[in-house]
């Protein structure tokens, strides 16, 4: 049993009344529509019962899914490329400091241990589209277990007028309850939280100087995945 509180930010001081599955809509509306984004994120996870520092990343993604992931805390320099479409869906991996001037790029399968040492994701999971595709393929027609929605609730978050869904019955291994934060000026996620069954903190995910529909460069975006 899980219980996921969505709260999505909406830019009306006075919201008109909306279903649960129309709000959810909205959100995966949102992500529909982008073409690309970057954004910098903070993390911090459980991994074998042991919750990891916080680190800080930059993202630079790309549909349909291309992805680089640049850390700038714990390991600085460490970026790590990912596309189905390049490198045999590879995962190119730049070590950084010392290492990476040593070796330069790395390739592993997308599946490798090794790019799970300190998180439960695979850099496909990278960003918050995966959140995104998780709450509305919840609620799909054809989910094999869909959750009780609750009615949404409006409410405020800073200067934000904000809707609070309630979703109970989701199936998750390892978190029972969730809050959802979206923004208002883009539709998308904001912060991720999420907690186990004994009250501990899960996962948490922060993004914030996101920008939407830049223009991406290959050699500075994704360096990792076209090196010069």
């Amino acid at each position: 049993m899980l219980a996921l509180l969505l709260t999505v930010s909406l830019a009306s001081a006075d919201p008109a009344p909306l279903g649960a599955e129309d709000l959810i809509g909205r959100m995966k509306g949102a992500w529909d529509r982008l073409s690309t984004y970057r954004t910098t994120q903070l993390v911090q996870e459980r991994v074998k019962g042991d919750l990891g520092p916080e680190q800080r990343i930059k993202v630079a993604f790309r549909k349909p899914w291309e992805i680089q992931l640049e850390w700038e805390t714990l390991h600085p320099g460490r970026k790590v490329y990912w596309s189905a479409a390049r490198h045999g869906g590879e995962v190119q991996v730049y070590p950084g400091g010392f290492a990476g001037r040593a070796v330069g790029i790395l390739s592993f399968s997308l599946d490798n241990r090794l790019l799970k040492g300190d998180t439960n994701y695979s850099p496909a999971d990278g960003g918050f589209g995966y959140l995104v595709k998780l709450v509305s393929s919840s609620v799909a027609p054809s989910s094999p277990h869909r959750p009780t929605l609750a009615e949404p609730v409006a409410s405020t978050v800073g200067s934000d007028r904000t809707w609070t869904l309630a979703m109970t019955d989701v199936q998750h291994p390892r978190f029972v309850r969730t809050e959802l934060l979206v923004s208002a000026t883009t539709g998308l996620p904001r912060r991720f939280t999420a907690w186990a069954a004994d009250g501990a903190l899960a996962e948490r995910y922060e993004w914030f100087d996101t920008v939407i529909d830049p223009v991406l460069v290959d050699s500075v975006d994704f360096s990792s995945g076209y090196p010069q």
